[in-house]
């Protein structure tokens, strides 16, 4: 259940579907806006082909439609509900670092939605748009509650703890080989000696030895597997409090960039050094 690698935005967004409103989620995440609330329908219009018909067919009717769900091709679903008196928008899910795609979209679409709509002589945007208003102040998007720290932490938890288990699997398997070339030499001279001594039970325990190797490798594949997950879910997780301190904390385009080269969301997962080792380096 991890998210994609980040490659291409427009790329992800193909990976995603809208589905009926969930209602209900574990994590909350509110971004207020400065200017008036715009229907989702109205910025994520371009996602209606890819819903079910009907539903697409009843979202594009309702006008007043202030909630939107967005499944990924994993499963996991995120929520968008805009109040209806307020520019706020609250993203929610059951999954922490599934936000971050999402919420990076709703702001670049509401940043472009806002600029095409200053843009419009004042009549015009008077009369054909509702959500602008006469004011030309530029969007600011804030976050005014604690950044989820916690949760990132667990992420890097997680991480953490599958690269431990990884490296004792290797270290484990590394010793298996070991024994069983030896049990391997050992049987060799036992069945190339004339007068060969009894076996003493050699060969049981070369075939036991062969079958931890096997079982071994295969641990090892799996958590392969959720080092990758891991991995891509920790990157989603710092992308998304990345993009919560830049708002909590109005940073200017410098210092988010200062932030980012500190706090890497790129995961990359090497022998020894790994994202937690270059991550403490950059710091």
């Amino acid at each position: 259940q991890s998210l994609p690698v980040l490659t291409s935005l427009g790329y992800l967004l193909s990976l995603l579907k809208l589905i009926p409103p969930v209602k209900n989620a574990e994590y909350k995440i509110t971004l207020t806006t400065n200017r008036e609330a715009v229907q989702l329908v109205t910025i994520f219009g371009d996602l209606l082909v890819q819903a079910n018909p009907a539903f697409a067919e009843s979202l594009s009717r309702s006008q007043s439609a202030n909630i939107m769900s967005f499944q990924y091709s994993s499963g996991q679903d995120v929520s968008i509900l805009v109040s209806k008196n307020a520019g706020r928008y609250r993203l929610q899910s059951d999954c922490f670092q599934a936000v971050w795609l999402i919420m990076q979209e709703l702001a670049r679409r509401l940043v472009s939605h806002f600029a095409a709509a200053d843009s419009k002589p004042t009549a015009a945007r008077t009369a054909g748009d509702s959500s602008s208003t006469s004011s030309t102040e530029p969007l600011s998007i804030t976050f005014e509650e604690a950044l989820p720290l916690q949760d990132l932490f667990d992420l890097i938890n997680g991480h953490f703890s599958v690269r431990q288990s990884l490296a004792s699997a290797e270290t484990e398997l590394e010793q298996r080989e070991v024994q069983f070339r030896s049990i391997q030499k050992r049987l060799l001279v036992r069945y190339q000696d004339k007068n060969a001594a009894p076996l003493n039970q050699l060969d049981q325990l070369f075939e036991e030895t062969y079958e931890s190797i096997i079982n071994l490798a295969d641990k090892i594949d799996s958590l392969q597997q959720e080092l990758v997950a891991a991995g891509q879910s920790l990157g989603a997780g710092v992308q998304l409090l990345l993009l919560l301190a830049k708002y909590r904390f109005n940073l200017s385009e410098r210092e988010f960039d200062l932030l980012r080269s500190s706090l890497s969301s790129a995961v990359v997962d090497g022998a020894e050094v790994s994202w937690e080792e270059m991550t403490e380096a950059a710091m």
